[in-house]
């Protein structure tokens, strides 16, 4: 991997929150696809920390987000104005997703009567009564991740194709960079 200069690529804060996003959405859709799938005590221990990292998955997203707008970006990379645009409505798309799907938990784990504990430290303070959504926001919960993980696949492809094809430094930009010697 050659060096890019600095103008060019994403500073080390913005690539650890990328990765460290990334990593707590695959894992917790692998998480949420096995919550009924090992049975009630499985399902009964994995919940909590479940909630527990989406809530995470939020705060870490909301930093992100926060420092996104608070420092520059990396000079844009040439191309057509279509792939500027796509790329751009991608990503903001991904971060409403990334916001959305915890909230819909939070929400959801309200309207059932049950609290929403962040690793047993401290217990999120519930905003509203329980009520009849649960059931709907359990769907809407799920049908956002599933397509989450679909745009998820489409920016890798993307990030993919640009390094393979278009030979260019869309996808080395966001990775750490590598120490030699």
């Amino acid at each position: 991997m050659s060096a890019l200069p600095a103008s060019d690529r994403y500073s080390s804060v913005s690539i650890a929150f990328h990765w460290a996003v990334a990593a707590l959405v695959i894992g917790l859709y692998g998480l949420g696809l096995s919550l009924e799938s090992f049975g009630e005590d499985f399902e009964r221990a994995a919940i909590p920390l479940h909630k527990s990292f989406g809530v995470l998955l939020l705060g870490l997203t909301v930093l992100r987000l926060v420092w996104r707008l608070a420092t520059p970006q990396p000079t844009a990379l040439d191309g057509p104005a279509w792939q500027h645009h796509a790329a751009t409505a991608a990503h903001w798309l991904l971060y409403a997703l990334i916001v959305a799907i915890p909230v819909s938990g939070i929400v959801m784990s309200w309207s059932a009567g049950r609290p929403v504990s962040v690793f047993g430290l401290v217990e999120l303070p519930t905003l509203m009564a329980k009520n009849d959504w649960a059931r709907d926001l359990k769907e809407v919960h799920e049908i956002l991740s599933n397509v989450l993980m679909i745009v998820v696949g489409l920016h890798a492809a993307a990030a993919i194709w640009h390094h393979r094809v278009l030979k260019d430094a869309t996808l080395t930009r966001m990775l750490p960079q590598m120490r030699r010697g």
